[in-house]
């Protein structure tokens, strides 16, 4: 401060003004997270503000309170600054956020075996190139640690494929190995009385509901028909025995795995 008297002098002394308020804005640390993580602004470490406001770099503002949810963004950069308040004074300070790309886990697609066999399991590609890959259950895997290990389960099972990608983010797919046993379709039975064999009995025909059966004679007559085959052929047309001999079957399975009829001979022995 300088002071001056009447006659020109002039003196200066040095003079102290504390503000009344120090107001401090913090934004907090920079932000690194993966996709579909939801993100939140925390600016409670500010001091003295009565007032927030946060505005992206653009200058839109986007929220008006020290911690802030974002909810879900997409993989990108970005810039959010605070403003903190109290009457006349402020303070800014910006935070970058970092939405890291998740990757795409790919299993492949659902798969059938027919009978018993090997499939390979996972997409083209599984995941992204210099990813680590975790197939689960991995005791039914011949590598649970490939993109695309091979399996050969003995009954229908799910398949989950884990993807980190580079970047440390995750992803998961599954994939569903069907298997189909292929019917057993005996040559000959022995309608007897005996109580054994005595039907002809179709293994695993049960598991084609909509299916159709038929027999036939050597002439072509039709002799026994069926959709479904809750109950077996007994060997009876029109109400009595049919001669021992040969006879011929028509095994239609409807099923879209299995286009294909099931013809042959069939034996009825005493």
């Amino acid at each position: 401060m300088t002071v001056t008297d009447a006659n020109g002098c002039q003196t200066t002394l040095p003079i102290t003004v504390n503000a009344l308020v120090t107001v401090v804005a913090d934004a907090g640390p920079d932000l690194s997270q993966c996709e579909q993580v939801a993100i939140v602004l925390d600016g409670s470490a500010s001091q003295g503000g009565t007032s927030y406001q946060w505005t992206n770099a653009n200058g839109v503002v986007v929220g008006n309170t020290a911690v802030l949810p974002l909810g879900n963004l997409p993989n990108g950069s970005y810039t959010f600054i605070l403003t903190v308040s109290d009457g006349p004074c402020s303070d800014v300070d910006s935070v970058s956020v970092n939405v890291l790309a998740l990757p795409l886990a790919d299993a492949g697609p659902d798969l059938t075996i027919i009978g018993f066999g090997e499939v390979t399991l996972g997409g083209s590609p599984s995941g992204p190139a210099g990813s680590s890959f975790i197939w689960t259950p991995d005791s039914l895997l011949n590598a649970p640690t490939v993109p695309n290990p091979t399996t050969a389960p003995l009954e229908t099972a799910w398949y989950t494929l884990t993807v980190t990608a580079p970047n440390g983010c995750i992803d998961t797919d599954s994939v569903l190995v069907t298997i189909v046993p292929e019917i057993i379709i005996p040559s000959g039975f022995t309608p007897n009385g005996d109580g054994w064999n005595d039907g002809w009995q179709i293994d695993l025909i049960g598991m084609f509901p909509e299916c159709e059966v038929e027999i036939y004679n050597r002439w072509g007559e039709l002799l026994f028909s069926s959709v479904g085959y809750k109950v077996p052929w007994d060997g009876r047309y029109s109400g009595g025995l049919v001669p021992v001999g040969t006879y011929y079957y028509v095994i239609k399975l409807n099923d879209p795995k299995f286009p294909e009829a099931y013809t042959g001979p069939l034996t009825v022995i005493r």
